[in-house]
Order: structure tokens, then C-alpha cells, then sequence
């Protein structure tokens, strides 16, 4: 089952999933079912959907993944720990980017528009038999830098 989690701040109150330019990006965790430790992991950002020629602008790194219990709404379950992240050089880029196709933010957020400050996303895990699952898709949102380094 894929998760759809929109790495935004505006599509639920109280969580700042955004990315930030120019900081290293690491608020994201993924539990997943199996034992996915011998899997290769990928996840990309784009500007557009890959099916609608969608350009790649980032892609997420991994921590080793852990397979190991934890508890989950009180129970002990083992789980497959996920730990995508990217570096201070990957939102560099993004942001980047971002402004050379837009120079304004959206301004209504129940209708997430691609390339104005939001790019969408995917998280994959590939068997050695090529097996494909996908642990998690939304979109991602950039939070712009205002005090940089020049």
C-alpha cells in the first residue's frame, strides 16, 4: 500500500514538511511491512509526473535500512525503517529551479499547482527480482531562503 503524504506546510496544520532551501532534509520516517533490508531504494523529484515527461531535479539518499520491531499504536510490530534525506547541495538545486520557472508562490492550497513552489515526488523500493513496491508519493512544497549566504 503506498503512503500519499504531501511533504508541504499548508496541507495539515502543525506539520512543517517542507523542504527548506539550504538546509539538509531529514523529517521523514517510513514503516513498511516487509522486510525490505536487501531492497534498493530510490526517490525522485520532479517537475511533472515521469509519464508526462516530468524533469528530474532531485533525488532522495537513504539511510541503511533497519528491519526491527517497534511499536506501533501500542502494539509491537517488526517494521522496515526508512529514512530518505537530502543534502544542503540537493534543496540548493531545487530552490534554484524553482525560481527560474516561477517568481510567485501559490496562493490557494487545496489545489497543489506543479512548478510553483511544488514539485511532486515518489519513494520506491526494487527487488533483486525486480519486483517494485512504492512506500510513499505527494508532493513536496519548497520553502524559499530569505537570509543567505551571497
Amino acid at each position: 500500500m503506498t503512503a500519499i503524504l504531501h511533504l508541504t506546510d499548508c496541507d495539515r496544520r502543525g506539520r512543517l514538511l517542507a523542504i527548506e532551501q539550504g538546509a539538509n532534509y531529514r523529517k521523514v520516517t517510513i514503516l513498511a511491512e516487509r522486510d525490505l533490508t536487501t531492497w534498493a531504494l530510490r526517490g525522485h523529484i520532479r517537475d511533472g509526473y515521469a509519464s508526462r515527461g516530468g524533469t528530474l531535479l532531485a533525488e532522495f539518499s537513504f539511510e541503511p535500512v533497519e528491519y526491527k520491531n517497534v511499536t506501533v499504536c501500542n502494539k509491537t510490530v517488526a517494521r522496515s525503517i526508512i529514512k530518505p534525506f537530502l543534502t544542503v547541495a540537493d534543496t540548493q538545486v531545487l530552490s534554484t529551479v524553482w525560481i527560474t520557472k516561477n517568481m510567485y508562490k501559490r496562493t490557494s492550497y487545496s489545489e497543489p499547482l506543479l512548478g510553483q513552489n511544488v514539485f511532486c515526488y515518489d519513494i520506491e523500493a526494487e527487488a533483486a527480482d525486480g519486483e517494485t513496491l512504492r512506500l510513499a508519493q505527494g508532493f513536496v512544497e519548497i520553502s524559499l531562503e530569505v537570509t543567505a549566504d551571497v
